[in-house]
């Protein structure tokens, strides 16, 4: 958490009158950024894998997310034979920041109300889910649907009494 530097006592309009510094003085912002560059991607045993497969690396519906080309669908009763992941061939990276703005005001000796807005996904940016990796889906090597659970932006106002 930290404190913003408006209001009296502080870097910016430290000689604000106590009105204004009611309102525009004491705010503080906390955040949590999260980040991963992605999981490796799993094959599973229904399917006949080249030794390497490439990551092309591009998002959508209409993009490859690795290289398609030298897979097949497993014959039945066929023993595995080829790895479950591959070296460097990972999903997509995963990057998100929320930001909490909150303000304590003293309304008495006992009483003190805190005014917050929490910002979930305060970037309002876009990640994918991993790519789909059933050999018989039409999508296959594409990754083209958001993160399950992860949503646009979201605003959350709260009021919190103390006493």
């Amino acid at each position: 958490t930290v404190e913003l530097p408006f209001g009296r006592g502080r870097k910016y309009g430290s000689d604000m009158s106590g009105f204004l510094d009611s309102l525009l003085g004491g705010w503080e912002i906390s955040g949590i950024y999260t980040y991963y560059s992605g999981v490796p991607i799993v094959f599973t045993g229904t399917m006949v894998a080249p030794q390497s497969v490439e990551k092309i690396g591009e998002h959508g519906a209409d993009k490859y997310w690795f290289d398609v080309t030298g897979f097949a669908r497993q014959p039945a009763y066929t023993r595995r034979t080829n790895a479950w992941t591959f070296d460097g061939l990972t999903g997509p990276s995963y990057s998100n920041l929320d930001l909490t703005l909150q303000k304590t005001f003293k309304l008495n000796r006992r009483f003190r109300l805190q005014v917050r807005m929490d910002a979930f996904n305060a970037l309002n940016g876009m990640n994918w889910a991993d790519t789909q990796t059933t050999i018989t889906a039409s999508d296959f090597g594409r990754t083209n649907a958001q993160e399950a659970g992860y949503y646009g932006r979201q605003l959350q106002y709260a009021i919190r009494l103390e006493f």
